[in-house]
């Protein structure tokens, strides 16, 4: 399974749209660990869920202000769900890329051998350690 972004062809490319993977990535792992730490001292406490009543003081926290008609609360929440979308769908991405080395590994393996390799095996072959080694082509 092949899936090629257009305009996206070269090494070059590759190594641009990694670098900017990494700078996304990274943002949003500051900003949200940053609402979980604020949201730690909001509660007073452990807090893992960002309720609505805790919404608009967050939001003075981080500094989003009133701006153009626009409420500070509306737009750190834009923020954060903007945020929360693009950490699923990098996510997605990374699985569906991991599932499709996996079922060429297991197709792999089955062409040599007559079958597919016990799961532990097959889950030993190919490991990388790199994010850049997922990179989908």
């Amino acid at each position: 399974m092949s899936t090629k972004l257009a305009g996206m062809e070269g090494e070059g490319s590759k190594e641009k749209l990694m670098q900017d993977l990494r700078v996304v990535v990274a943002d949003a792992e500051e900003f949200l660990w940053l609402v979980r730490c604020h949201l730690h001292f909001l509660a007073g406490r452990a807090e893992e869920r960002l309720t609505f009543d805790m919404q608009v003081d967050m939001a003075k926290r981080l500094g989003f202000e009133d701006k153009g008609g626009e409420r500070g609360v509306e737009r750190f929440m834009q923020r954060y769900f903007l945020v929360a979308k693009t950490v699923g769908d990098l996510t997605r991405i990374f699985c569906a890329a991991l599932e499709a080395q996996n079922q060429q590994l297991q197709g792999t393996a089955a062409s040599i051998f007559g079958s597919a390799p016990p799961a532990d095996v097959a889950a030993s072959v190919g490991k990388a350690n790199t994010f850049t080694s997922y990179f989908v082509q």
